[in-house]
């Protein structure tokens, strides 16, 4: 029985996944064909066809996957009030997840990330409420090229001196 929730599809679609993403290394996505992507991961096209689309309903599943993670980070902690941690944790899974981050970013998704963190009524101190559009897109950008450029170095630095170094250019906004 294949359910969504089957150990083995489960594991397929990793393997698919990864797959993706060794290709992803040296192509762009419209280069990479399905017999490769099923090759690497020792799968038949009628496996890669029962979880997938297409090449580019595989990537979407991964950008989702990765914006659901990051967005729980931001959900769980901003409850009650604006919280450091939430960076602490986003670098830590950025870390751990270099290969689908740098997809991210490859495919352009990063262009159509919002924060709904700052939306939801816990604005850190000085953001005004009137131009918070020009903030998050002022943010967004800064955060995504902090990330773009740690990447590119693979990840030298800590998580956490990557926090210190995003707290230190919002002048302690957020501590």
């Amino acid at each position: 029985m294949n359910t969504k929730n089957n150990k083995r599809r489960q594991l397929s679609r990793k393997r698919i996944q990864e797959a993706l993403l060794f290709f992803l290394e040296t192509k762009e996505l419209h280069q990479v064909r399905v017999s490769e992507i099923c090759g690497r991961a020792q799968i038949n096209r009628t496996t890669f066809y029962a979880n997938f689309s297409d090449i580019y309903d595989l990537a979407d599943s991964i950008r989702t996957q990765l914006e659901k993670e990051v967005s729980s980070f931001f959900t769980s902690d901003a409850t009650n009030s604006f919280s450091t941690d939430i960076f602490l944790k986003l670098f830590q899974h950025i870390a751990e997840n270099q290969l689908f981050y740098k997809l991210y970013f490859k495919l352009g998704y990063d262009n159509s990330t919002t924060f709904s963190f700052l939306d939801n009524g816990t604005l850190p101190e000085g953001i005004d409420e009137m131009h918070l559009d020009y903030h998050v897109e002022f943010f967004k950008s800064g955060l995504n090229a902090l990330i773009k450029k740690w990447l590119l170095e693979g990840c030298r630095n800590s998580p956490l001196e990557m926090c210190d170094i995003l707290l230190k250019e919002y002048k302690g906004r957020f501590a």
